[in-house]
């Protein structure tokens, strides 16, 4: 994965780091939180890592997540439970959990609760937008079962994100054997919803509790009072394109601002032509970073608005994503 490689490098200098603190009961369900030394309130920023709903760790995040908080916000990094173990809605759960130990200990570590944003990659983008959801709308969170808390997701940062998981299903249904990883995520993910996923396609759909199984297009609850958005995709992601394409569709439908950094895949980009992959990859956190930034300063705040930014990407640097 890029962002396993991108950012290895010097030692950030001036950060302190605090790991593997406890944000619930459930004693595996850590955080660990990245801030510089000198005492300040600082905005936070929130990250959940992805890995298919059914893998990933924190740690694999841990220099990219550094460089960001040598920015002078608060960076936490968090891991949430595994699908095999906490099936839909438990993950997005303790997700939600991370908002509220925030709130409450914002005192402690200095947190300036006006100004948060959440992010992550993958699954991790998708939980990230879901919160936003829960945010914005308290009969959702109902539905899931979360506990709220009070604060307001100011900003998004989602990277290769999936944003409708019924999509997904659907596409696992339509392509039968051929989408073993996608029929295998959708059962581990949510078993209550999906209590038959068989190879019989006219099974595939029995006993499907319909309403949980909406909750799952998070397309459908953007609205105008959604956060800004940061969304980074590439046209070759057969898993998140499609779904991504949709959710910038909606939020320029309700005015929400967004900044896209899309990558188009080119074929036989040589070095001879000056490409240089590492610094093309590049481009998706620098944006991120200079999103966040605006974000966070208050005298800036009006002046974010909407941007494009595309790229190209050699299809042999592919496989790295």
């Amino acid at each position: 994965m890029v962002l396993d490689s991108l950012y290895k490098g010097p030692y950030v200098r001036g950060l302190r780091v605090t790991k593997n603190i406890k944000y619930c009961l459930d004693h595996s369900l850590k955080l660990d939180l990245f801030e510089k030394r000198v005492p300040k309130i600082r905005p936070i920023f929130i990250y959940f890592h992805g890995g298919g709903f059914i893998g990933g760790d924190k740690s694999r995040r841990e220099w990219f997540l550094k460089h960001l908080a040598a920015n002078d916000y608060s960076v936490i990094n968090v891991n949430y439970g595994r699908a095999s173990k906490y099936p839909y809605p438990q993950q997005i759960q303790n997700c939600a959990l991370v908002l509220k130990w925030v709130e409450e200990n914002a005192i402690k570590y200095s947190f300036d609760l006006n100004n948060i944003a959440v992010g992550g990659d993958g699954a991790g983008a998708f939980f990230a937008t879901q919160l936003a959801v829960l945010n914005a709308d308290r009969e959702y969170a109902k539905k899931v079962d979360c506990v709220m808390s009070n604060v307001k997701i100011k900003g998004l940062v989602l990277i290769r994100g999936v944003y409708d998981l019924t999509r997904v299903a659907l596409k696992a249904v339509a392509m039968h054997s051929r989408t073993m990883h996608s029929r295998t995520i959708i059962k581990m993910i949510a078993p209550k919803i999906f209590p038959i996923l068989d190879e019989k396609v006219e099974d595939d759909f029995m006993g499907l509790d319909e309403e949980l199984f909406k909750l799952l297009d998070l397309t459908a609850f953007v609205n105008k009072s959604f956060p800004s958005v940061y969304i980074s995709s590439y046209d070759s992601d057969s898993f998140a394109y499609e779904t991504s394409k949709e959710f910038i569709s909606k939020l320029a439908e309700h005015n929400v601002t967004r900044w896209e950094i899309h990558g188009i895949t080119m074929k036989k980009i040589s070095s001879d032509m000056g490409y240089n992959s590492a610094a093309k990859r590049r481009i998706i956190f620098d944006e991120a970073n200079y999103f966040l930034t605006t974000l966070f300063e208050s005298d800036r705040r009006k002046k974010l608005k909407n941007k494009y930014v595309q790229y190209e990407i050699d299809e042999r640097e592919l496989l790295r994503y």
